[in-house]
């Protein structure tokens, strides 16, 4: 009951989430480590419990400014997935690596793990509302279309590099120093998804 209980919770915390999405507010300047470091802290008890070992690559000084909620969003759905597949292979260390950097005016977000990978007939589906594409996952299928989301209001694009039972990389691009955002329901040409 206890389990089923914080499902729940967690389930309803991301649909509250996708409510908010479409309405980002408090622009204002981003110091990017910052930011990665405070999710990484969500997930302490997760990356101590299975050894996994975090690289974070980004100047300390990277600072850009946008919608820290949204972000933020972004992340810790891209890093939540990350520190899960990254564990499920007990035959090898779990790794998660961050990395960004600022280039006219767009920011580059990189998420990357050394798990499991992603069948290629399965990617264009991870976008979907509670599509679920592997048994190992305990999640409810909500992550990455809030991630998809939130790209998507901030008029970016995200890709996927992936190699079966190798790594996944999540590439988030956004533009940056802009207050504009798009509307969730007339723009859907954002994803470039790439693979390998």
């Amino acid at each position: 009951v206890s389990q089923t209980a914080t499902r729940m919770d967690r389930m309803l915390n991301k649909l509250r989430v996708i409510s908010e999405v479409n309405q980002p507010s408090n622009y204002s300047s981003i110091n990017f480590l910052q930011l990665v470091q405070s999710v990484m802290n969500e997930f302490t008890y997760r990356i101590h419990e299975h050894n996994v070992l975090v690289s974070i690559e980004c100047n300390p000084n990277l600072d850009f400014n946008s919608y820290p909620d949204l972000i933020k969003t972004i992340l810790r759905n891209l890093v939540d997935n990350a520190l899960f597949f990254s564990s499920v292979e007990k035959d090898r260390p779990a790794l998660v690596q961050v990395k960004a950097d600022v280039r006219d005016n767009k920011v580059y977000m990189s998420i990357k793990d050394n798990g499991i990978g992603i069948e290629n007939d399965l990617i264009n589906k991870l976008w979907d509302m509670f599509f679920v594409g592997t048994t190992h996952s305990k999640g409810n299928g909500l992550g990455l279309y809030i991630v998809a989301k939130a790209v998507q209001a901030l008029k970016g694009n995200i890709t996927i590099e992936t190699e079966l039972d190798s790594h996944t990389t999540f590439t988030v691009t956004l533009p940056v120093n802009t207050r504009t955002t798009s509307s969730l329901i007339t723009e859907n040409h954002f994803l470039e998804l790439a693979q390998n």
